[in-house]
């Protein structure tokens, strides 16, 4: 007996079609009977500080964690989604993978809807650095060209833009504390000023620097660049559940943030907006089954993968959103600037701007006293064993910075840190200046 007559769509082509699919004619699929998008999940009836941090994370409870900027936090909603994702994955691997394509579309178009952009300028990446290492190999420089971009950028970019190929240039633009808006615009205007007769190839800029942990006035720079025609990568990797977003209105040549960190997705995720997917051919890293099959079908099949992370977004961004979105970024926001406040006055230091109300989100950087590095050679050492110090004798886990010639400490606020953190901090950096180092042994 012959086998039916059946058409099956080939997979990696599903995906773009979905994904293109004007929202008249898009239908989601079902999803799994444990995944609602967090729908039956409410708010708890407490305030934001530490009740929540045992109740909806799984951070180490002996740890004061003042470091959520660097690699996030998954809140225990979204994990057991994660998980739900990574068992039925194992159950029954080969259907698993049959059944991506829809589900990847369906992400895709979600975050899509979040960030105010269209679905086929949005696809998903295990990583900021995936994400902008595919821009800078891909884009389509020609020898010469000048790659401008700031002495904040992410020191992983930088590496990735020497790398992007030995016949272009990099302008490096210095800006130092205290850091302005209108400073920061005055020395990029003088930058390109200063390449008349270059081909600029392309801005790279942060949206929220990392290490300094500033928000940069991208309005402003993408504005200036579109006068000038010259495309522009921002990278926000720090931004999505930062604050708000709206790429529609920014409307850069190429966008890209981490989930993992500050909306609270499971490590790791990220997306990568290109504006004019028909103009610029971008390709993922590792290239596989769908290559020319559409931008995000390429990006949606990189060959095996755990895509537990990249199917839990729906959720992570529903968590956020209950537990206050808007209302949360400013919350921590308004918390992180009085509490670095608080902390500059009590080592009798300052922060990087006095524009907190519109370069501080909620990461900041505050200088640390100079007597901790009174007859240090290698400040980078000292500021590493300060960090191992905090944690091992204080069991404080905060980030610390080197910026310019300004040492401090990175604090982040999350849901589940309250002024008490920082006055916990405070107190051991003042301990410390008192303590004789022997006391203070890592071994």
């Amino acid at each position: 007996m012959p086998l039916p007559t059946v058409r099956h769509e080939n997979p990696y082509v599903a995906v773009q079609r979905l994904v293109e699919l004007p929202d008249e004619e898009y239908k989601a699929p079902p999803p799994p009977p444990f995944d609602d998008s967090l729908e039956t999940f409410q708010r708890p009836s407490v305030p934001y500080g530490h009740p929540l941090k045992s109740m909806l994370f799984t951070l180490d409870p002996t740890i004061t964690m003042l470091n959520h900027g660097s690699f996030g936090a998954c809140p225990k909603p979204v994990q057991a989604v994660r998980q739900a994702y990574m068992d039925l994955q194992e159950f029954e691997p080969v259907k698993f993978v049959e059944d991506e394509s829809p589900r990847l579309a369906h992400v895709t178009r979600v975050v899509a809807n979040y960030v105010n952009a269209a679905p086929r300028q949005i696809v998903l990446v295990p990583n900021a650095s995936a994400a902008s290492t595919s821009v800078l190999r891909s884009f389509p420089f020609t020898a010469g060209d000048v790659i401008v971009s700031f002495n904040l950028e992410y020191g992983s970019v930088v590496h990735q833009i020497h790398h992007a190929s030995p016949n272009l240039k990099y302008h490096e633009i210095q800006v130092t504390a205290p850091f302005s808006a209108a400073s920061i615009l005055t020395a990029f205007r003088e930058a390109l000023d200063s390449l008349a007769g270059e081909k600029i190839g392309m801005v790279v800029v942060d949206h929220i620097t990392s290490e300094s942990g500033l928000i940069m006035p991208i309005e402003e720079i993408i504005a200036i660049c579109k006068t000038q025609s010259i495309p522009i990568l921002v990278d926000g990797a720090h931004a999505i559940g930062h604050v708000p977003l709206d790429l529609d209105l920014l409307q850069p040549d190429f966008y890209l943030s981490n989930f993992h960190k500050w909306i609270l997705a499971p490590k790791s995720v990220a997306f990568l907006y290109i504006r004019e997917p028909n103009k610029y051919r971008i390709v993922p890293p590792i290239i596989s089954h769908a290559d020319k099959l559409g931008t995000n079908a390429e990006f949606s099949f990189i060959g095996t993968l755990d895509y537990s992370a990249y199917l839990s977004v729906p959720a992570s961004l529903a968590f956020h959103t209950k537990m206050g979105g808007l209302e949360l970024m400013q919350r921590n926001h308004d918390l992180c600037v009085k509490a670095a406040q608080k902390l500059a006055k009590a080592w009798n230091t300052k922060l990087l701007t006095d524009e907190v109300d519109t370069m501080i989100g909620s990461i900041c950087v505050v200088e640390l006293p100079h007597a901790l590095f009174e007859g240090v050679d290698d400040v980078g050492q000292a500021l590493l064993t300060l960090h191992f110090v905090l944690r091992k004798h204080y069991q404080i886990e905060a980030k610390t910075a080197h910026v310019g010639d300004i040492l401090g400490l990175r604090i982040s606020v999350q849901m589940y840190n309250e002024q008490a953190d920082y006055d916990k901090l405070e107190a051991a950096v003042l301990d410390i200046l008192k303590k004789d180092p022997k006391e203070l042994a890592l071994e």
